[in-house]
């Protein structure tokens, strides 16, 4: 465990290697990181282990260690604690940039027709996640295979 004083240096040392960027307001970590396919994180030594340093900056703050920090700035170098807000493994899968995210966020399909209400076809094969389908688009398909004309019902 560490001494106040201990604490207070690597605290002084943790807080030395942001730099403010000033046109987004994110403070730019500039210490040691790794990489991620969502980015690099920065990192910091901290009672014996290494922490994200997103994590640390809202342990100084808060208290507490997260479960989970999403950037809302979408920098994850960022230590800005303005831009850090604790969310859930959902919430934060779905406000990336993964294929999830992108899908979950689509309104119309690929020959633009709404994916609402009485067009919408939901359904989850055995074993997988949930999915969605255009009926308009299933019906074009269903017809193609058939050999039929694509009559539009819907």
């Amino acid at each position: 465990m560490l001494s106040d004083k201990e604490i207070g240096e690597r605290k002084s040392k943790f807080e030395s290697l942001f730099i403010p960027e000033p046109n987004t307001g994110c403070h730019i970590w500039v210490g040691a990181a790794f990489s991620t396919p969502a980015g690099y994180y920065g990192t910091f030594r901290w009672n014996g282990k290494n922490e994200k340093i997103h994590r640390l900056v809202w342990f100084f703050v808060y208290g507490y260690f997260p479960q989970l920090l999403d950037h809302k700035c979408r920098v994850t170098l960022c230590g800005e604690i303005r831009h850090l807000e604790e969310v859930t493994n959902r919430v934060n899968i779905l406000r990336g940039m993964g294929p999830s995210a992108i899908n979950a966020r689509k309104t119309h399909c690929a020959r633009d027709h709404e994916l609402l209400g009485p067009n919408l076809y939901s359904f989850q094969r055995l074993g997988r996640k949930p999915e969605r389908q255009c009926k308009k688009c299933k019906l074009i398909g269903q017809n193609a295979r058939r050999g039929k004309p694509s009559v539009m019902r819907l």
